[in-house]
């Protein structure tokens, strides 16, 4: 008989332990991943940091926090493979504009977001959330490829020949190339400006990974909850 008392006075024990321990995992989980998502939600890269992995702050998504990886991103992109369009060759009204446009993207990125789950299973947490993101930074390119083909572009060029050929006989070849580059680069981000605040915004389903490095509990993981959107 006070075998059986111990026995189960260590099962109940073991018990407790077992799931005292899952609590606190689950609460450091939890703790994690509230501190990346809040750092999302406010546009603040460095916060986000402390409660993620290197490969998570890497992630296409999460660097449109960074504003200057996002500004050499962005300003690459636009000079395409040959480089041809640089700060440095834009006015000052080009480059406000494109400013401008990339604190856009920045405000927008993310804006709430909802946990619906915590799991946690050999010391690997898994959270279900859904994030609110002011546009969709991969479902559409920000720029167009061809953008002479821009009906904007089009009128400048009919609009502003007289002047260009004037710039191109006073001035020369490379101050005219500037000039459309610079009224070419204003015009576009304006546009792309006002598409991206008046985008709808998105809600996505996603999941991270969360584990413990360094005896702290850190985001390892972010992806696309692909069973959620199978499941609509």
């Amino acid at each position: 008989m006070k075998k059986t008392v111990i026995l189960l006075s260590i099962a109940v024990l073991l018990t407790m332990l077992l799931t005292t321990g899952c609590a606190i995992h689950g609460k450091k989980i939890r703790e994690a991943s509230e501190g990346f998502l809040n750092a999302l939600v406010s546009g603040d890269p460095q916060s986000a940091s402390e409660y993620a992995s290197e490969p998570v702050m890497l992630d296409a998504g999460v660097d449109f926090l960074s504003r200057e990886k996002l500004e050499e991103s962005l300003y690459k992109e636009l000079g395409g493979d040959a480089g041809e369009i640089k700060k440095e060759d834009l006015s000052e009204e080009a480059q406000k504009a494109f400013s401008d446009f990339i604190d856009v993207l920045v405000e927008r990125s993310f804006l709430a977001y909802t946990i619906s789950d915590i799991s946690e299973k050999k010391g690997v947490g898994t959270v279900r959330a859904e994030i609110e993101v002011g546009y969709d930074p991969r479902g559409e390119r920000l720029f167009d490829a061809d953008m002479t083909a821009s009906e904007e572009i089009e009128t400048y060029q009919n609009e502003n020949r007289e002047e260009l050929l004037r710039i191109y006989e006073e001035q020369g070849a490379e101050a005219m190339r500037r000039k459309i580059y610079s009224d070419v680069v204003e015009i576009m981000a304006a546009s792309m400006k006002e598409t991206v605040e008046n985008a709808a915004p998105q809600k996505r389903q996603i999941i991270l990974t969360v584990e413990k490095q360094d005896e702290k509990w850190i985001v390892t993981g972010i992806e696309d909850d692909k069973t959620s959107a199978e499941g609509k």
